[in-house]
């Protein structure tokens, strides 16, 4: 019945907090503020008045809640200190090669966290934010290693004069920090000690753009412009030792994501129905699912018709995967394997177990079809 008198002002579904899902609980907040008038309406209904209901201790509490604008406001201060989390861990979780931004991607997010805080807190000390930014670093001290550090240092990005023109902007390997884990991971990489002199010289001769090819007009550049593999490609010729590293580490993804949609390939191919494939042959088609899936995004009817952008969140069907930035890549559904399908409303005959209809959070906001 509440669902029923739900339906009545609003044309989006609740969604409910998944397990399976990172970042489930804020999707779910922000589904929330998405249809806040369509509760506040809802509860203050003449239906739901009469409903028999109504008058439980939950359905109480419920309303006061629903009614309640200082409980509204700290639900919109959350999700505005956690929406650069959010946008990062979209970032990379998409099959692009970004592990060279991500470094960089961290130190980002946690200015933007700490002006929305300051913003709000006005607090000199800022103790919330610290406490927010111990959260992040522990879970970013546990998962970051020299390779991350060595990817920054490397992507040509951070060394052009459009980046360094920013206010506290320095070249990466002039970091102390940056420059010790690229250095570690050199000595990872290269265990003879001469052909790892001769990486080091080779990288400083990157970093300053003096002598080689690397530091030709065309190459400074080319180095906000072009992708990092693409430019290490064009103008490393004189990093004999270095340019093949450049472009095996920029050209890797920075999640598991794509083995996991794999995996959902694995269970769509290999079902209950399906159970007597041999396992080669469930191999063989998830090798080509994924690999149709992939050689889908060069054609003209990916980007032009009505099936543009099949594999894309349906509120996002404009987006422009060839000139993805940070920002924009965040507009990607977390799940962007599922999200092309998932898209719950009245009409599906879709309803959460015991939770006002809920939909399962597979991705971000799906409105009803």
């Amino acid at each position: 019945m509440s669902q029923a008198i739900f339906r009545r002002f609003s044309t989006l579904e609740l969604l409910k907090v998944a397990e399976t899902r990172f970042a489930s609980h804020t999707l779910v907040l922000r589904r929330l503020v998405k249809v806040k008038q369509a509760l506040r309406l809802m509860v203050i209904d003449d239906v739901w008045t009469v409903w028999r209901q109504s008058n439980t201790e939950r359905a109480i509490k419920v309303k006061s809640v629903i009614l309640d604008d200082i409980w509204w406001a700290k639900v919109a201060y959350l999700l505005s200190f956690t929406e650069p989390i959010l946008s990062m861990i979209r970032y990379t979780d998409t099959d692009n090669a970004c592990i060279g931004e991500i470094y960089d991607g961290i130190d980002s997010m946690l200015e933007k966290i700490r002006d929305i805080i300051q913003q709000k807190e006005q607090d000199p000390e800022e103790k919330f934010y610290s406490e927010v930014k111990n959260v992040i670093m522990r879970r970013w001290n546990k998962m970051t290693t020299p390779l991350h550090l060595l990817a920054y240092a490397l992507n040509p990005k951070f060394y052009s004069s459009e980046i360094l023109a920013l206010p506290g902007r320095q070249k990466p390997y002039d970091d102390h920090e940056v420059a010790s884990g690229a250095k570690a991971a050199f000595r990872r990489l290269f265990p003879d000690p001469d052909v790892t002199s001769a990486v080091r010289c080779e990288m400083t001769l990157f970093v300053s753009s003096s002598n080689s090819s690397m530091g030709e007009i065309d190459a400074t550049l080319d180095r906000y412009k072009m992708p990092p593999c693409m430019w290490w490609c064009a103008h490393g010729h004189d990093a004999k030792w270095l340019r093949p590293v450049a472009i095996k580490i920029l050209s890797q993804v920075a999640s598991n994501s794509s083995a996991e949609r794999n995996w959902s390939t694995y269970s769509f191919i290999h079902s209950v129905k399906r159970n007597k494939l041999a396992s080669k042959k469930a191999e063989d088609l998830v090798y080509v699912h994924s690999n149709l899936r992939i050689l889908s995004h060069k054609s003209e009817a990916y980007v032009r018709g009505p099936n543009k952008l099949w594999d894309i969140e349906p509120e996002t069907s404009d987006f422009d995967a060839s000139a993805a930035t940070l920002s924009q890549l965040s507009l990607l559904g977390i799940d962007e394997e599922e999200s092309g399908s998932f898209a719950e409303g009245r009409e599906s005959g879709a309803s959460g177990s015991g939770d006002v209809g809920a939909s399962a959070v597979h991705g971000d906001d799906y409105e009803e079809i």
